[in-house]
């Protein structure tokens, strides 16, 4: 094996192992796969010669001449190629592309399957000379004038005021590129055009451009040529959603937080357009013309999930630029609010709570003291205008007696005095139901076995069950919660008034109590009409109520919302309008203590 067939080999072997080093890297980076075919190329151009220096037939030699074509020739189509990746461009270099691989692979087809490009294959001292075709400049141009674009439009993307190792793997680049084409253009084309036979060096020029650039790019780094190098090992270990864009808003990159949460696959939203699921993004300005992707903004809105969902989101993006200003992409990070969003809604509902809870001392002390009064004089009244009212009866024919108008007016007084004792009753209840807010969670706690509560609870709702209601009972053996036994009657009473109104006079309610893992449930379910999608939300919300007025005050779930929560408990809603709603409370299993009463 000669001198040039041992230098193409190891052209071969250098090129293609830094092809695969650099697909391997990132395969599903669409840069790093067209520069690993750069390699690639270079790797065949190189193997091709290894074959043609060992040969001693010239037709053989010149076949495998016209085959490295495949190589040499595509290596303009493919450096144009990255370098439109690398800078984002979608105008007219971008649309250029179809056109500059469609001239090469017409100039491989001209230069392979006919005597143009190339006449025939000469033994040299050195190894294998060559005569060209009359089309060969054809072929050459197919990879020149590419390769030449790139040269002439690099300074638009060059770092000029960049970091010092930016500019470093910059100037290498370029200095590199040119070197290796003007080498290639002398050794294996002008000079044999001139009829002047030397080694070939381009492989060997291409080769050492591919090392030198890999070793910049190790020791300095460019994210314009190798953007995961600094990034990806970051942003897989960061929670929240991250992506790198072009300056036209497609996603350069993204970690697998920003993929789960889109709901894409791995590498799914590489060249998609950030507005597909953040549309938002595409309308946002900043005024005087600046678009949200050159400048910094934090903004809360719906991320759109491929699945058809909207999420809540905090979005905050900054733009990417150099130091004399050219903008060349932004950086995105996307955080999930779901569980800020409903933390909100707690705590709107717990202040809520908290409010009244300190205004209801106060109206305990002003409105219950005085009402009591009220009360009690109302029933000496009452109990004086029945004996007033059995005396006329009883007495002889006089003044008191035989007159039906007097008769009507003392019957219609003592329905008034029943109305006024059922008026401040109403009030009285209310106004416990406040205070409630501020006496829960003082009481002492108790370990108690539900049902007998549940039991208890159902007996003083007696009264308002409808003649044509049926209660179906399904109560479980229970362990022990550790609770305040009359705010859980009252939880209870509170969710069976609601089941029994929602039914009226006829209808199904059902009870059940089961013991869980840790827990134990009560549900109450009922077949009344159920609540509203856009209210359900607010059914524990203080003073909201879905009853008429004068029928309800607001706080009954309210309440035991409260006193649930107070006692480490959950509870829930489940409805469906027209076919019921059950309520589901959960409390935890407390263990017995020698010192507590079952």
């Amino acid at each position: 094996m000669n001198g040039m067939a041992l230098i193409s080999l190891f052209c071969c072997l250098v090129s293609a192992m830094l092809a695969s080093a650099v697909i391997a890297r990132d395969p599903g980076l669409r840069v790093n796969r067209l520069m690993g075919l750069v390699a690639a190329a270079v790797s065949w151009w190189a193997l091709c010669e290894v074959v043609w220096n060992v040969q001693r037939d010239a037709e053989i030699v010149a076949w495998c001449i016209r085959f490295s074509s495949l190589g040499w020739m595509m290596l303009g189509p493919l450096a144009f190629h990255v370098f439109v990746e690398m800078s984002g461009d979608r105008s007219r270099l971008r649309r250029s592309i179809p056109v500059v691989y469609g001239f090469a692979a017409l100039g491989v087809s001209i230069y392979v399957a006919t005597p143009w490009g190339l006449a025939e294959a000469f033994p040299t001292s050195w190894g294998w000379g060559y005569h060209f075709g009359p089309l060969f400049p054809v072929a050459y141009l197919c990879t020149v004038v590419p390769a030449s674009l790139v040269l002439i439009n690099w300074w638009r993307v060059h770092p000029k005021q960049g970091s010092w190792g930016e500019r470093r793997v910059s100037r290498v680049f370029f200095v590199g590129v040119s070197a290796a084409l003007l080498v290639a253009s002398t050794t294996d084309v002008m000079l044999p055009l001139l009829g002047h036979q030397v080694p070939r060096l381009a492989t060997l020029s291409m080769t050492g451009l591919g090392l030198a650039v890999a070793w910049h790019l190790q020791r300095y780094g460019y994210s314009l040529l190798s953007p995961g190098a600094f990034t990806e090992d970051i942003l897989e270990t960061l929670g929240d959603g991250v992506a790198v864009l072009y300056s036209d808003g497609r996603v350069r990159t993204a970690n697998r937080a920003l993929e789960e949460l889109v709901g894409a696959p791995r590498g799914g939203l590489r060249d998609a357009e950030v507005t597909s699921f953040l549309p938002e993004l595409g309308t946002r300005e900043l005024g005087s013309g600046t678009r949200w992707s050159e400048a910094s903004l934090e903004l809360e809105t719906e991320l759109h999930t491929r699945q058809g969902e909207k999420l809540p989101v905090c979005v905050s993006s900054s733009a990417l630029a150099r130091t004399h200003g050219a903008v060349y992409g932004a950086a995105v990070v996307v955080r999930d609010l779901a569980e800020v969003v409903s933390l909100r809604s707690r705590l709107v509902t717990s202040g809520r709570l908290a409010a009244v809870g300190e205004l209801s001392a106060g109206i305990a002390n002003e409105i219950v003291e005085p009402l009591r009064d009220v009360r009690h004089n109302l029933r000496d009244l009452r109990v004086e205008w029945g004996q007033l009212s059995e005396e006329a009866k009883a007495a002889e024919p006089g003044p008191l007696a035989g007159s039906d108008d007097i008769h009507a007016v003392l019957a219609e007084g003592e329905e008034l005095i029943d109305e006024c004792l059922e008026g401040v009753d109403r009030v009285a209840a209310i106004a416990r139901d406040v205070a409630g807010f501020s006496e829960t969670g003082r009481r002492e706690r108790e370990l108690r076995d539900l049902n007998p509560l549940v039991q208890n609870a159902l007996r003083m709702a007696q009264p308002r069950i409808g003649a044509g209601v049926r209660i179906e009972r399904d109560l479980g053996e229970l362990p022990a919660v550790a609770c305040a036994p009359q705010e859980l009657e009252q939880v209870v009473l509170n969710l069976l008034h609601n089941a029994f109104h929602a039914v009226g006079d006829e209808g199904r309610v059902r009870i059940s109590t089961r013991a869980g893992e840790g827990h134990v449930q009560l549900r109450i379910e009922d077949n009344g009409p159920g609540i509203p999608d856009e209210v359900r939300d607010r059914v524990f919300d203080p003073f909201f109520t879905t009853k008429p007025v004068g029928e309800g005050t607001g706080l009954g779930l309210a309440i035991s919302y409260h006193i649930v929560r107070n006692h480490g408990g959950e509870i829930r809603i489940d409805s469906e309008p027209g076919a019921g709603c059950a309520f589901t409370v959960e409390l935890p299993v407390a263990e017995p203590r020698e010192d507590e009463v079952v």
